[in-house]
């Protein structure tokens, strides 16, 4: 697979991280494997938010002149990270990362030619699996009942999805490429929300200000999703928020 444009747009990588320092540390080496092969750029930045880790991570462990270090002492939710990332070194492009995520080397590569191919696309989300090779997400999809927005195709082996970047209403926030113009039209992530929601959310207020969102099928990227302590169930009032402002207001997909 080719490399990505050669004058590519710089891109401000934006990753929260409570504790899991071992993993936070892989995740860099592989995000910066992944800028890499899109084409090195001097002004990439990777903004590093330690949120409120009770024995404070190491700076001097991830180092270099593309990192920025915001340490909070006090938990502040995923949305409210990801704004105070992205403003922390803007660029034209910000990428949300989990600190769980390793990027396929060439998915940046990827995204960005998609990003380049379908300039009404303003958010891009990353076919994610779980170690073993099932999806863990390649779109997120919308039905009704309790489950009114899960993940399409989770756990299917990927070998038996195809690879065909589709567009979609919401993507997840683990890993999605964003252009800067929607996070000036849209304020960016609502910080509202507590914890979850906050992804899809964006995603909706985005497409109602007429940007596309789209999935890119290219490389699959490994994600072990829920890593953080405390994060394992869906959030009651973040569901609640959700559905009060959207409920009704989205599109069926089945």
């Amino acid at each position: 697979m080719s490399a990505g444009p050669a004058m590519r747009q710089p891109i401000t990588v934006v990753i929260p991280s409570l504790g899991m320092e071992p993993l936070l540390s892989v995740c860099v080496d592989q995000l910066r494997n992944a800028l890499h092969h899109a084409g090195p750029h001097d002004h990439d930045r990777i903004v590093l938010l330690d949120n409120a880790t009770p024995e404070p991570l190491n700076p001097a462990a991830i180092s270099g002149p593309d990192v920025v270090w915001i340490r909070y002492d006090q938990p502040r939710s995923f949305a409210v990270c990801c704004n105070e990332g992205m403003a922390a070194a803007p660029n034209p492009l910000y990428l949300m990362l989990n600190n769980d995520v390793l990027l396929h080397r060439h998915a940046i590569a990827a995204m960005l030619r998609c990003l380049d191919q379908h300039p009404r696309v303003g958010i891009l989300g990353a076919r994610l699996v779980f170690p073993n090779g099932q999806i863990q997400h390649c779109g997120v999809r919308f039905g009704s009942g309790e489950y009114f927005v899960y993940h399409e195709h989770r756990t299917t082996p990927s070998a038996q999805v195809p690879r065909v970047d589709a567009l979609y209403q919401a993507v997840t926030g683990a890993c999605m490429l964003v252009r800067h113009e929607v996070v000036a039209t849209t304020g960016g992530f609502d910080p509202a929300y507590p914890f979850y929601f906050e992804d899809v959310d964006f995603c909706l207020r985005a497409g109602l200000l007429g940007w596309q969102v789209m999935c890119c099928h290219a490389v699959d990227s490994i994600h072990f999703e829920s890593m953080t302590v405390g994060h394992k169930e869906l959030n009651p009032e973040a569901r609640a928020l959700f559905l009060e402002r959207w409920n009704g207001r989205w599109q069926l997909d089945g």
